[in-house]
Formats: C-alpha cells, sequence, structure tokens
C-alpha cells in the first residue's frame, strides 16, 4: 500500500547571508562613540542632500530598478518598522539591525505574480473606475 515510506531529507536553506560572498559585513563588537557618531552624521548628510523628486524619477518601476533596491536599503520602510516595534527585551540591537540592512530579497511566486498582473489590474480599475491611474 505504501512503497515508498521513507522520509527525504530536505536540505534546510539559509535566509541569511554567506560568509564567503556579498555584501554582509561582520558584525563589529566594539566601536568608539566617536566614531559611531561621525559615521552615523556623515550617513544623514548623504540622505538629507538627496533630490527627492529626482531619486522619484529614477526609481519610477520599482521593484524593476535596482537604484529602487539600493535606495529603499538606506531607509527605514514601514515593515522594518514594524520588526523594530516588535522587538523584545532581549532580542540584540545589534542583531536586529544586521537583519535590516542585510536581509535578503524575498522572491516568491505570489510576488512574481503579482508583479506580472500589475498592468492587468491597473487598467481594469481604470475601466472599471473610469480613473487615470499613472504607473510609478
Amino acid at each position: 500500500l505504501f512503497v515508498n515510506t521513507a522520509k527525504k531529507n530536505k536540505k534546510k536553506s539559509s535566509s541569511a547571508p554567506d560568509k564567503d560572498y556579498g555584501l554582509a559585513e561582520p558584525l563589529i563588537d566594539t566601536i568608539l562613540p566617536e566614531e559611531l557618531e561621525i559615521k552615523k552624521n556623515c550617513f544623514l548628510n548623504k540622505l538629507k542632500t538627496v533630490n527627492l523628486h529626482q531619486l522619484n524619477l529614477d526609481t519610477r518601476d520599482q521593484s524593476g530598478n535596482q537604484k529602487w533596491f539600493q535606495e529603499r536599503k538606506k531607509r527605514l520602510t514601514a515593515s522594518k518598522f514594524g520588526d523594530i516595534c516588535k522587538m523584545r527585551q532581549n532580542t540584540s540591537c545589534k542583531r536586529q539591525v544586521h537583519a535590516i540592512i542585510y536581509k535578503p530579497q524575498i522572491k516568491t511566486k505570489e510576488l512574481t505574480h503579482g508583479i506580472e498582473m500589475e498592468s492587468y489590474g491597473r487598467k481594469k480599475f481604470e475601466d472599471v473606475s473610469g480613473l487615470s491611474v499613472e504607473t510609478c
């Protein structure tokens, strides 16, 4: 009745970056407060000098645009903010920051389907509502 009852060993995949590949930097155990302050101010100043109107134009295709991904990594998105708000008292801040910065892009069949069907959905909405939708 049950010919093949042996369990298949599934290889566990890691969502963490490979230690030998990619942009993940090792967690720094100690950093001088002065050095941290300098790096923080430099990073914040770079964000302040960005021309937001030009950035909006340059990243219109969003998920199909590499610059959009690069710029998004520098900012606190709603989902990242949610992760921070849900942190427990014993959650490592250092590890949470590392997870936010180096989290790999999620690519599921549902997301791919949504991206592929977006133009169809936009057109259907325009037909039903009588409104014009500008792509961004």
